[in-house]
């Protein structure tokens, strides 16, 4: 039992707690001037809050200079493009379903009902999820930047353009300049435009693995893998459009770096032996358990990768290659499907 000296100790200091965290709520709700607020948050997204520095923050409070809804865009991180990549992906398979007789047809309209709803759900989710995250870089730069340098988050920053790819790729053929006797075309200012921001993204990114410390290699993980697949994806879209040169260009530099992830990656996700305090040998994960569902990215990219062949050539040998590389990885994955999600 408790003598009420403890508990009116436990209860003070509960108040006490409760009053700190209504005052840090208060200052994120009226907002500090940017430049006092960063210093004063930690955390890729600015989502931990230092206690003791924003307690005595007060001579450097101004009048608010962002919208009320503040805290909510600075934990909007860019992996919400993660859901675009997926929705927006779907959209392809299920065009592919829907005109394909390999696919038995079109299953009587059912196929192409869903495809209009998975184009329809990832055109939502691009132009939504875009545009919040726009907002976050208008009013907190700072923390964008943030995840442009971190070595997780700046990789879903392709999201927008992979997923623009994607709804290129699956657009219904009511809608689109696709016609009958041209099933696969596709605007070209429209993949000048996103190739253009997919090469400058990926100039940076993979400079940034050779030169910088904190984007380096030696920090991969399968994240890295999604500015490989845009490689891919864009290059059927350029394909589509007519420049089968330069998507031969694009699908060329996707294999180059995904072969150097792939050995790299494999190389980081095993385990490594430490010794503890006492002496004792302990086998420790180098990749975190929090991101192993991006595991389920070594699909992608050659499946990504022999999809573009057969748009870029035919479907051919190199086109069977890679599906049979990607398949194999898919039931590694299921049969290690334990380790994926609960490995520690």
């Amino acid at each position: 039992h408790r003598s009420p000296m403890e508990a009116r100790e436990e209860a003070k200091a509960a108040a006490m707690q409760a009053a700190k965290n209504e005052h840090i709520k208060n200052h994120l709700t009226r907002g500090l001037s940017q430049d006092v607020l960063i210093t004063r948050l930690e955390g890729p997204e600015l989502e931990d809050a230092a206690d003791e520095r924003l307690l005595n923050c007060g001579k450097d409070a101004v009048a608010p200079n962002s919208p009320i809804d503040v805290p909510f865009l600075l934990r909007f991180p860019a992996t919400f493009f993660g859901m675009v990549l997926g929705t927006t992906s779907q959209s392809v398979v299920w065009l592919n379903i829907s005109e394909s007789p390999v696919f038995f047809g079109d299953w009587g309209g059912v196929a192409s009902a869903i495809h209009w709803m998975v184009w329809v759900s990832g055109l939502i989710l691009l132009l939504t999820i875009t545009v919040t995250y726009a907002m976050k870089a208008f009013w907190w730069w700072g923390a964008v930047l943030r995840e442009i340098h971190h070595p997780f988050r700046v990789n879903f920053l392709f999201g927008p353009l992979i997923g623009t790819m994607f709804l290129a790729n699956g657009t219904p053929l009511a809608i689109s300049d696709r016609t009958a006797e041209e099933p696969n075309r596709t605007p070209q200012s429209l993949a000048i435009v996103v190739m253009t921001i997919q090469l400058i993204g990926e100039l940076y990114v993979y400079r940034e693995w050779i030169f910088s410390e904190g984007l380096s290699i030696r920090n991969n993980n399968p994240s890295f893998q999604i500015a490989v697949v845009g490689n891919f994806v864009g290059a059927t879209m350029l394909t589509r459009a007519g420049f089968s040169r330069v998507a031969q260009f694009f699908w060329s530099v996707g294999v180059l770096f995904w072969l150097l992830l792939f050995i790299s990656l494999f190389q980081s996700i095993s385990k490594e032996a430490r010794r503890d305090s006492n002496g004792r040998r302990a086998d420790i994960w180098r990749f975190p358990s929090t991101a192993h569902p991006t595991l389920f990215l070594f699909i992608a990219a050659p499946s990504a990768a022999g999809t573009a062949w057969a748009a870029v050539s035919s479907f051919d040998d190199t086109s069977i290659f890679f599906a049979s590389v990607a398949l194999f990885i898919a039931m590694f994955m299921l049969t290690n499907i334990r380790f994926v999600f609960t490995r520690k």
